[in-house]
């Protein structure tokens, strides 16, 4: 898995968009996890950005969930900014674009059901 994190100083506080490229299966769900709440602890929002992923399971959706709800306990936010299209795949097979999202409290912020996923 490679991974970059660009951080900018915005009204809003610290912001931030993580790339992640690569294989992001489990085998790296470790890193993978690692990466992400590295990435949390610089920025008050984090942006994921999946478009370039080359192979992924739903290890990555459980750690992004993880992370999600991590979010709303803390204050912090996080988006899908481009889940790409291996992505975006798994998450139509996976059932995640036709569930009804989070559970309350987290709903207008849940990550799938505000995806630009097609499905």
């Amino acid at each position: 898995m490679k991974h970059e994190l660009k951080t900018e100083k915005t009204e809003a506080g610290r912001e931030g968009t993580l790339s992640l490229w690569g294989d992001l299966t489990m085998a790296c769900a470790r890193e993978n996890k690692d990466v992400l709440l590295e990435a949390l602890e610089n920025v008050d929002t984090l942006h994921l950005n999946l478009q370039d992923v080359e192979s992924v399971d739903v290890s990555l959706i459980q750690i992004i969930c993880a992370a999600h709800r991590e979010c709303a306990m803390s204050g912090k936010k996080i988006t899908l900014y481009e889940p790409g299209e291996v992505v975006g795949e798994l998450l139509s097979k996976a059932g995640y674009c036709k569930q009804l999202g989070c559970p309350e409290g987290l709903k207008a912020t849940c990550l799938w059901g505000n995806a630009r996923v097609s499905c």
